[in-house]
């Protein structure tokens, strides 16, 4: 398989690469069709975002089908049009032919085209992780009523801002 990797002075080189394997029983092999690019994606590589020492395959968001699955997934068969989030700084990212990811971060996308699916993953992920694990707010609207919240979500047309207009 092929695989892009994104040196330190953001530079992209293209090679030859094994093809990744189910390495434990909760993981997916998906064949990429659309690889999402976010600001992190050069930051890790450049030395800017420093929390990840080694990043191997900085791509994270994916969009494909399965390939195959580890022996305790469930809800995926190959074939499945999926869409889902790489573990970021790990081996086997979105940035090459197939992708290796976790159960837990993967979802069917049905019709969606797969341009449109890569575009979720971080986005999601970073929009829950600042409304909810950042600003501790609650997602039940039973609270809502009885004690609204004001929020204001700077750059809301983002991908993270406008995933936390979805969510807010």
């Amino acid at each position: 398989m092929r695989k892009a990797h994104v040196d330190a002075d953001t530079n992209v080189t293209v090679k030859d690469a094994p093809k990744p394997q189910v390495l434990k029983p909760d993981d997916i092999i998906i064949r990429v069709v659309v690889a999402g690019c976010n600001p992190k994606d050069w930051k890790m590589p450049a030395g800017i975002l420093k929390t990840i020492a080694e990043c191997p395959n900085s791509g994270d968001d994916i969009a494909g089908f399965v390939g195959q699955v580890g022996s305790a997934v469930l809800a995926f068969r190959p074939g499945d049009r999926v869409a889902a989030l790489h573990q970021l700084g790990a081996p086997a990212g979105a940035y090459a032919e197939f992708a290796r990811v976790k159960e837990y971060t993967t979802f069917h996308i049905g019709t969606i085209p797969f341009e449109r699916a890569a575009t979720l993953p971080m986005a999601t992920f970073m929009a829950v992780l600042g409304l909810f694990g950042t600003l501790r707010l609650t997602s039940s609207l039973w609270d809502r009523v009885v004690k609204p919240t004001t929020l204001l979500i700077y750059g809301a047309s983002s991908s993270v801002g406008s995933m936390a207009v979805k969510f807010g």
